[in-house]
């Protein structure tokens, strides 16, 4: 099991199962600069307790492969390998559109296993409110991660140093303009016989404007149908006690996306009518 602490630095711990103590350990392979008896003053043994460690907080073990032989008091051996290994800091940047509505977007950047300590934008869009290179280390949060909102849409990049003084190479990222995402729509079964309930939505805002433009012959309106009155508060349309069938509405969203999306909308049915009741002794059965 290898203990990893900050700034790529490990020690590990061997946990003996199924033995017979005392038993001693064999490191038949290792890395250059692996001396065992510096790390467990304890080394080759013999050992009492299940778990033996090997380096700690201030002794750190050297990165590369282990191979450690193990034989305890009934002369029975295994062989187990493992690796300490250099996990790098990769800095990693995800920029997102903060929606139609807004013309801008949002960067988080993050170095996984390790901590944002300074940051500046070094390139950035002509719009971009600040001059460069801009200083924005104010921005990164406890947990070591920047975060730029709103900013401008367009190309970045953006120069860090870590809480481990790694040599970081710039990162660059764009902030995409916005994509029209759609609409879509729900149904489920009415109240009564044969109807259904259909709720209609934008993926970009709310809806503004939106019509009916297919419907069952049983709809009994000429179409298109106008339903924007139906468009609640929340930019939702909400319709109920239609006739189940395949409708197509046609909508423009607050964005001014215009879009179409088409629904089977099954009405209600009844599929299991009658039931046989089995009682018994303080409870019953349906078969």
């Amino acid at each position: 099991n290898t203990i990893i602490l900050d700034c790529n630095q490990n020690f590990f711990e061997l946990i003996a199962a199924n033995f017979t103590p005392p038993y001693s350990l064999n490191f038949t392979s290792a890395p250059v600069g692996f001396i065992p008896s510096a790390f467990n003053a304890n080394y080759p043994g013999p050992y009492n307790q299940g778990t033996s460690v090997f380096g700690s907080n201030t002794n750190i073990v050297p990165f590369g492969n282990y191979a450690v032989e193990i034989t305890d008091a009934c002369g029975r051996t295994t062989v187990r390998t493992f690796s300490v290994i250099l996990n790098p800091p990769i800095p990693q940047a995800v920029s997102t559109n903060n929606g139609c509505l807004t013309n801008s977007g949002t960067i988080v950047v993050t170095i996984p296993s390790f901590e944002i300590v300074t940051a500046t934008v070094t390139v950035a869009p002509s719009t971009y409110a600040f001059p460069l290179p801009h200083d924005v280390s104010a921005l990164i949060d406890v947990n070591g991660t920047l975060t730029l909102s709103p900013v401008p849409l367009g190309n970045y990049t953006i120069t860090m140093t870590d809480n481990c003084n790694s040599n970081l190479a710039p990162i660059s990222t764009t902030v995409p303009v916005y994509v029209d995402q759609g609409i879509d729509a729900r149904a489920r079964p009415g109240c009564e016989l044969g109807e259904t309930a259909i709720r209609v939505f934008s993926n970009n805002g709310k809806l503004q404007t939106i019509s009916i433009t297919s419907a069952p012959p049983s709809f009994g309106q000429t179409l298109p149908f106008s339903v924007t009155t139906n468009i609640a508060t929340d930019g939702v349309l909400y319709l109920n006690e239609l006739p189940g069938g395949n409708y197509t509405f046609s909508a423009v969203d607050e964005c001014g996306f215009a879009n179409t999306v088409s629904i089977l909308a099954p009405g209600y049915s009844i599929t299991a009518g009658s039931f046989s009741l089995q009682p018994n002794c303080g409870s019953f059965d349906i078969p």
